[in-house]
């Protein structure tokens, strides 16, 4: 019973962190497209003025987001050329061909994103701060606590 009192203080007493709800909320947002927005926007706002152990979670929300968001562009971009091709049909074969690879690749960033994602939120749980968020590597090792 006192150990379930000590939890209890401790859950209490520690600060709630928006890191974890970010990462859901862009987890969520690969599936439904104009919710990844709000991760963008709350994690380029809050990376500089979180705590200590936050600002490297949000840093690599932003990149991790601004990246999805790029690779969304270019697929936009690539089926906009469809129109612009005409009535040429080879042209239109081509760029149909260029549409479905750049499908293909969001695949792999849907991929990339989603690992990054679960390992933040892991280490986010933690309220371990991220090594080397700047870093575009799909697996983010936590950082190194200093010695007492």
């Amino acid at each position: 019973m006192q150990n379930q009192t000590e939890i209890s203080k401790f859950a209490a007493s520690s600060p709630k962190s928006g890191a974890p709800s970010n990462y859901a909320i862009l987890l969520f947002g690969m599936l439904m497209f104009p919710i990844i927005f709000l991760v963008f926007f709350e994690a380029r706002k809050r990376r500089t003025t979180a705590q200590e152990w936050e600002k490297s979670h949000y840093e690599l929300q932003y990149r991790s987001s601004k990246v999805f968001l790029l690779g969304i562009l270019a697929t936009i971009l690539a089926a906009f050329a469809i129109f612009l091709t005409g009535g040429n049909q080879r042209q239109a074969e081509h760029t149909m061909m260029l549409i479905g690879l750049a499908a293909k690749l969001n695949y792999l960033l849907v991929g990339w994103v989603a690992v990054r994602s679960i390992r933040g939120l892991f280490l986010a749980g933690g309220q371990r701060a991220i090594g080397n968020p700047k870093s575009y590597w799909m697996w983010p090792s936590a950082a190194v606590p200093a010695p007492i």
